[in-house]
């Protein structure tokens, strides 16, 4: 399939290049009036522009409705069609408005579509934003704030010399964690339960287990009466392993940057191990849920449920622990006021992995099509998009309808904007463009300032939760004493006053991510397979003979398989992006 795609591809490619019909470009609608002057820095705004976004990224189609549309009409007399390759055909679709010529009047591409931007420069699909000195007059937030990005975007796809576009989650430094309030990673632990045990220290990863059994001990069924654990899984999320076994090495400060390629890397130190290293971090993680599950602390189901199932079970209290912040359900109203929840317990050995802020931005690139029919005027939206303005307008609706400054110059949340933070599908008032505000926030994915930046205007960050005003409002029995027990306000304090993080910086790689051959990518999908079905098996071993057994024979068979090749790729990667660590933007 991957060959269909690659030949299709190189054709229309080949016909772009050969200067095939375009496409006609999209025509104006007809005059609507805005609420700002038509003529405005030397733009004429007085016609409506329909913008045609062409996106990877977006999982909606059609006209942006709600609050963030009647700001496109009000401020930039825009509205944005949105062409969705996710809901429109996937690669076929982006081989045909390759094809034609023409991608729209903004652009936005994927994570993964170093080689697809690539391309679509090489065809002339994309505007170079120093055209007709385009970023000097229109984009003075980029040239001020992002150098670096541009920088970036210019060795990535510009030869050193055009700019393309930009990248996502952009910062003004690259300093500290880019998380909110909590890390990815916890563990997070019935903190009612660990209080009544007297709050025992817990060393290692492993010391979790006979904590567990206490709390287990003392609340032996939830809400409802089932059976609770100390650890629920799920498999829906496996790929070339056992998903819940790696998260043992991010707690550590390591990853395998999302790849599946079975090789952990450090976040902050030129180190790394095989995933199949006996007495590693890997092999570590499934011998503690062995040990767990003989303890009768793992839940028979999860090698079979999903994580709907695991979620359900977390908020009737059938779970005792979770290693990742955003999975505690259990955190309800009415189980916080009577001070019951989970929340962060740290482990004294935790170095856990973190992504940093970035100056260069993410591959997810935002561009300006060749053939847009107002690239001044698009520029301009951008510039504000990339604003500390637009940023705070993108990620929390429009100034006066759900926040305020307040007597400081900081953020705080209206009436309205505090039902919003409390259900996402609140209707807006008519006045601020009506529907539920859910279905008003922005739809075409664009990149933005990353949402925990701090704001230079308001010295806070952008996203709602991390600000002063909404931390004094988040209270409750549970989380107060929680805070009063640990000194902080939030996980991630906590992380940073103890220097327990392993922060990853993203490094300036300007080749883009290796593309492995088709050949070891088979290979490492079988090997793959074996991983995870081994992993499961060893979990609930019936003794720790059979557990040992099946280690040795999942490392055999991967080493049959090719394991060895795959992992000397994934060293001479991590080899070489330890290096790209050290070297300076060009």
């Amino acid at each position: 399939m991957k060959r269909i795609l690659a030949t299709l591809l190189a054709l229309v490619l080949a016909c772009a290049l050969a200067g095939c019909a375009a496409a006609p470009a999209p025509s104006e609608a007809p005059a609507t009036p805005a609420q700002q002057p038509e003529t405005e820095g030397g733009l004429d705004k007085s016609s409506l522009y329909t913008v045609q976004v062409f996106s990877m990224t977006s999982n909606y189609a059609g006209i942006q409705p709600g609050w963030f549309g009647k700001i496109l009409k009000d401020k930039f007399n825009m509205e944005h069609n949105i062409i969705a390759t996710n809901l429109e055909g996937g690669d076929s679709k982006l081989a045909t408005m390759m094809a034609s010529g023409d991608l729209g009047d903004l652009v936005i591409f994927g994570d993964s579509a170093v080689e697809t931007i690539k391309n679509a420069v090489d065809a002339g699909l994309i505007m170079d934003w120093q055209q007709d000195g385009l970023l000097e007059q229109y984009g003075p937030t980029f040239l001020q704030n992002f150098p670096e990005a541009l920088e970036y975007n210019k060795a990535m796809f510009g030869d050193g010399e055009h700019i393309y576009g930009i990248g996502y989650n952009v910062s003004y430094d690259d300093e500290g964690p880019n998380e909110g309030t909590d890390m990815i990673w916890g563990p997070y632990l019935r903190w009612d339960l660990y209080q009544q045990l007297g709050c025992p220290k817990i060393d290692t990863l492993e010391d979790l287990l006979p904590v567990l059994q206490q709390m287990q001990a003392l609340c032996p069924t939830s809400d409802t009466g089932k059976p609770t654990y100390g650890f629920s899984m799920w498999s829906d999320w496996d790929s070339t392993h056992m998903m819940f076994a790696k998260q043992y090495g991010a707690m550590l400060g390591y990853n395998d940057g999302d790849t599946g390629n079975l090789l952990f890397i450090s976040g902050a130190e030129p180190k790394y191990e095989s995933f199949l290293e006996e007495g590693g971090m890997y092999y570590r993680s499934l011998k503690l849920f062995f040990d767990a599950n003989q303890m009768g602390l793992v839940d028979p189901d999860s090698i079979s449920q999903k994580n709907a199932d695991v979620t359900a079970k977390i908020q009737d209290g059938q779970v005792l622990s979770s290693y990742f912040s955003w999975v505690t359900g259990y955190n309800t109203p009415a189980h916080t006021q009577e001070g019951k929840g989970m929340y962060m317990v740290p482990v004294q050995n935790e170095k856990i992995y973190s992504y940093s802020q970035s100056t260069y931005g993410g591959i997810r690139t935002t561009c300006i099509g060749a053939k847009a029919k107002d690239p001044a005027r698009l520029m301009d939206f951008l510039n504000w998009v990339y604003s500390d303005e637009g940023t705070m307008v993108y990620f929390n609706g429009p100034e006066g309808m759900a926040w305020n400054y307040n007597e400081e110059g900081k953020p705080e949340l209206t009436e309205l904007g505090v039902e919003i933070y409390n259900n996402s599908t609140t209707t807006v008032p008519e006045e601020w463009g009506g529907g539920q505000y859910n279905d008003g926030q922005p739809k075409f994915s664009p990149g933005t300032l990353t949402n925990t930046t701090v704001s230079k205007k308001f010295g806070e960050p952008f996203l709602n939760k991390m600000w002063t005003s909404v931390l004094d409002m988040d209270t409750n029995p549970a989380l107060d004493s929680w805070r009063a027990h640990f000194g902080v306000r939030t996980p991630k304090e906590y992380f940073e006053k103890n220097d327990m993080l392993s922060i990853y910086k993203v490094p300036f790689m300007p080749d883009g991510a290796r593309v492995m051959s088709q050949d070891l990518e088979q290979k490492k999908s079988t090997i793959g397979q074996i991983v995870q079905e081994y992993s499961w098996r060893m979990v609930f071993a019936a003794d720790e003979a059979q557990f040992n057994a099946l280690w040795s024979e999942m490392v055999d068979k991967a080493d049959g398989l090719g394991y060895p090749e795959l992992l000397t790729w994934n060293i001479e990667g991590a080899e070489a992006e330890f290096a790209a660590r050290k070297a300076e933007l060009p």
